[in-house]
């Protein structure tokens, strides 16, 4: 019985050390910075009982960088019919807000008098859409100014044909002058999936920061040094550790998204990224910390 005894604990203990192995983050020391970064997705991520404030709303983008210590935060912008920037992931108002109709078809006089829903416990109290010149413009007077990635939703549902390359035009000039009025060129990332809308940027502004949300492929990375794209974004699903490697080893960074669970936390971290957009900043920072 003691022999039996003493063979269980010694094999639970095998199970508790592997358990609770820590995340090995001798690797990163290859970036940039020097360390992985964290960004919140959507400002301190997506609304839970814990982080109850609306995506991509100023309460939440602040919170992120202000009281939970993000490096930077990953922000969703729409355009509205009269060119005003402002910070939003869907096309239609409804899904977040007590507004209806499309936001690239309606003039922001509207849009400024749209508030927010209530998520959980959280009372908006008449909290409306951010413009991203406001954002930008607080972050510029911060003695540390975090980063700001820039997520262009191009949306199709509400335009014609005929009317998209006019919109991707507009949007693109719009954009470039929020980021130059701001003087954001070092510190703002412009992110998309559309390789047309990146290229119409890059044409614009040479000097702005553009990523190419897709997977991490050898065929993306292609696309990113003949453009002279800075990186990728990426779902942590469509990335490797190799393939990271690689990115690096041609001078390009790699940002991970759909990482807000402890295990995808982990997975993120060994595969060695520069930056990780998550929905738990806290996690994230903690098992970087360890």
């Amino acid at each position: 019985m003691g022999k039996n005894f003493g063979l269980i604990s010694l094999v639970l203990v095998l199970m508790l050390s592997a358990t609770c192995k820590k995340v090995d983050l001798s690797a990163t020391k290859l970036l940039e910075a020097g360390r992985i970064l964290v960004f919140g997705h959507g400002g301190s991520g997506f609304p839970t009982e814990k982080n109850p404030y609306p995506p991509n709303s100023a309460s939440s983008v602040f919170r992120a960088i202000d009281f939970l210590g993000a490096d930077g935060v990953e922000i969703d912008v729409q355009m509205s019919k009269d060119s005003v920037i402002v910070l939003y992931h869907d096309q239609d108002l409804i899904t977040q807000t007590q507004c209806v109709g499309c936001i690239s078809n309606t003039e922001f006089s509207y849009l400024s008098g749209c508030h927010y829903r209530g998520f959980y416990q959280y009372q908006p109290q008449a909290e409306g859409i951010a413009l991203l010149a406001d954002i930008l413009y607080r972050f510029s007077k911060y003695q540390k100014i975090p980063l700001v990635s820039i997520q262009v939703h191009l949306k199709y549902d509400c335009l014609s044909f005929d009317e998209l390359m006019p919109y991707f035009k507009t949007f693109a000039n719009s954009l470039e002058k929020v980021i130059t009025k701001t003087n954001a060129h070092e510190w703002a990332y412009i992110e998309s999936e559309n390789q047309d809308f990146l290229k119409l940027f890059a044409g614009i502004n040479p000097n702005l920061q553009l990523f190419y949300d897709a997977a991490v492929t050898n065929s993306a990375l292609e696309q990113c040094l003949k453009n002279n794209w800075k990186g990728l974004v990426s779902p942590l699903e469509d990335a490797s550790k190799e393939m990271i490697a690689m990115a690096h080893s041609k001078k390009l960074k790699v940002a991970l998204y759909n990482v807000k669970l402890r295990r995808e936390i982990k997975q993120a971290i060994q595969i060695n990224p520069d930056f990780i957009q998550t929905d738990n900043i806290l996690l994230l920072k903690q098992y970087l910390s360890e």
